[in-house]
């Protein structure tokens, strides 16, 4: 059993005791951890050669990344900058140069037929997500993207187990105000296992996540108790009345 999967599973632990929010099942014990609230985002406006960072799981090594290009912005494996970053590929179509979008109920994992995992030599990345001007989807995206929101399909080494994590993202294209975002993303915690391309109730936050539902499950009792001070005056007056 993996560090990782240890960790998840204190996840899901802790997820259940927060007073009554959103527990999660023991069934839901897959460790799907979903990330919201750290998009990557790039502009074609930016400079050529601005780099934004995709640290997926965390742990401050970049797995992927945003550049820009001679007025493109690609989605890259950070290792095609000189990094030391994990990615391991995004679902490719026939083709492992390109990218394809995703429908939902799709499983991200070691097979992924109908299609294929698009990686390089020595895990080189490099995709034009979206042309020069910012006007269009890039030509290695061109493959179901259309204009807003899709899902697309990645994997990476977290480092810490002897396999690869599977997970999927929702990438933005904004072709009025030029930007490609990588707004939130779900991956598997557990090596070798697959994820299905779907928003899941039962899948386990970040732990920064969780600290926001304990904060606002302590609102809730607090508030609860206010009221409860505040009626039973009412109650005893009540009670009072009736005796007298």
């Amino acid at each position: 059993m993996s560090t990782r999967k240890n960790f998840t599973q204190r996840l899901v632990t802790a997820a259940g005791t927060i007073a009554g929010v959103a527990a999660v099942p023991a069934a839901a014990e897959a460790g799907v951890i979903f990330v919201t609230g750290r998009p990557v985002s790039l502009s074609v406006s930016a400079a050529d050669g601005t780099s934004v960072t995709w640290d997926i799981d965390g742990d401050s090594d970049s797995e992927f990344r945003l550049h820009k290009a001679s007025g493109s912005i690609y989605v890259a494996s950070d290792t095609s900058f000189g990094g030391q970053g994990n990615g391991r590929g995004m679902v490719a179509p026939y083709s492992a140069d390109n990218v394809q979008a995703l429908a939902t109920s799709f499983v991200v994992g070691p097979s992924v037929s109908p299609f294929v995992w698009g990686v390089g030599s020595g895990f080189y990345q490099l995709r034009n997500a979206m042309n020069s001007g910012g006007n269009a989807i890039g030509y290695d995206f061109d493959f179901g993207f259309v204009p807003g929101s899709n899902y697309f399909g990645f994997r990476f080494d977290d480092g810490i187990g002897t396999g690869l994590n599977y997970g999927f993202g929702v990438i933005d294209f904004d072709l009025t105000g030029g930007t490609v975002t990588i707004s939130e993303w779900h991956y598997e915690s557990v090596d070798d296992v697959g994820v299905h391309v779907t928003f899941n109730a039962n899948t386990v936050p970040e732990p920064n996540s969780l600290a926001l539902l304990a904060a606002g499950a302590a609102g809730v009792a607090a508030y609860r108790r206010r009221r409860t001070t505040k009626a039973s005056p009412e109650s005893t007056d009540a009670e009072i009345g009736a005796a007298s």
